[in-house]
């Protein structure tokens, strides 16, 4: 019969050199923190994180139809269509260039406002837990 010997096994310390081993410096980050939320509370915190995510990008609409409107005040020359003068053309896209004006500083000023972050997003999941150390 073949015997098989298994290998030694070396311990950790006579595993590296006392060379590599003591100069060095060891630097322990083992620390963790554990969340434990319900699915419906999980679900209720990702939607308004969601919500906020969109208020960041919700400027690029009316950005858009007022460069289009505000292009088309520039280049265009009105003329009488679908029974209303060219002066009436020309007052309503004013008026949808000024309302997409309002409308693009109202979405910018929101955006800027919206915190959309990470951290902000495991505080909002944090809030109202009770903490429980597990240290002993």
């Amino acid at each position: 019969m073949d015997k098989s010997v298994d290998p030694p096994k070396a311990e950790f310390s006579e595993s590296l050199s006392p060379e590599a081993l003591f100069p060095s410096t060891f630097h322990y980050n083992c620390d963790q923190t554990v969340i434990i939320i319900t699915e419906d509370r999980l679900e209720l915190r990702l939607n308004q994180h969601l919500t906020r995510v969109h208020i960041r990008s919700n400027w690029i609409t009316p950005c858009s139809l007022l460069a289009a409107f505000i292009t088309t005040l520039c280049t265009s020359n009105f003329h009488k269509a679908l029974g209303m003068p060219a002066s009436t053309w020309q007052a309503i896209f004013v008026i949808l260039a000024l309302a997409s004006l309002v409308w693009a500083v109202v979405a910018i000023v929101s955006a800027f406002k919206s915190d959309v972050s990470t951290q902000n997003l495991i505080s909002e999941i944090k809030k109202g837990a009770q903490s429980v150390s597990g240290e002993t």
